[in-house]
């Protein structure tokens, strides 16, 4: 999953290296597209448990739950684990007072209501995007990790956190 430097990035690297994977790592915009090429090219699949997607207006469309039986039939779990994710945080464009709006990947959602539960949600496919799109004024806060917010002057750190992910890995089935 994209773009360069997501939680899924890390994870899928981090077991490449422990499970002595071999092969490149292939970055896609979406869990179904990295699906259908895993299905295609008979090679691994990496699913976050929290995978949510959401539509635009927030409604819940799909979950883990939803992809992992829809491809049942053609990939098989065979690896399940639990790592940190970067460290976290709620970020704001620095010369808002009360934001109103906040970007956020559908996975995070917890953290809006847990961090900014008056903040209007906006949804995107990966944490960057949302960080990316705040500063340049799209809306005026986010969810993202602390290691791309720090890129940005012209976003300030609210609040910081630090959650781990359960990560499964499949395989084509023979």
């Amino acid at each position: 999953m994209g773009p360069s430097g997501t939680d899924s990035e890390n994870a899928a690297h981090l077991l490449q290296q422990s499970l002595q994977i071999p092969g490149k790592i292939i970055l896609h915009e979406t869990f179904h597209l990295a699906l259908a090429h895993a299905v295609q090219q008979s090679s691994y699949f990496l699913m976050p448990a929290a995978y949510t997607a959401r539509d635009r207006d927030g409604k819940l469309t799909e979950s883990w739950a939803d992809l992992h039986f829809s491809c049942a039939d053609r990939m098989q779990l065979c690896y399940a684990t639990v790592l940190p994710l970067q460290e976290m945080c709620v970020a704001k464009q620095f010369d808002v007072i009360n934001p109103g709006d906040i970007l956020l990947h559908p996975s995070t959602s917890i953290f809006a209501e847990r961090y900014a539960p008056t903040r209007k949600r906006k949804f995107v496919h990966a944490k960057p995007l949302a960080v990316l799109q705040c500063s340049e004024g799209i809306a005026e806060s986010c969810i993202g990790s602390v290691k791309v917010v720090e890129q940005y002057s012209s976003l300030v750190i609210e609040e910081r956190f630090q959650p781990s992910m359960a990560w499964t890995l499949y395989i084509p089935l023979q």
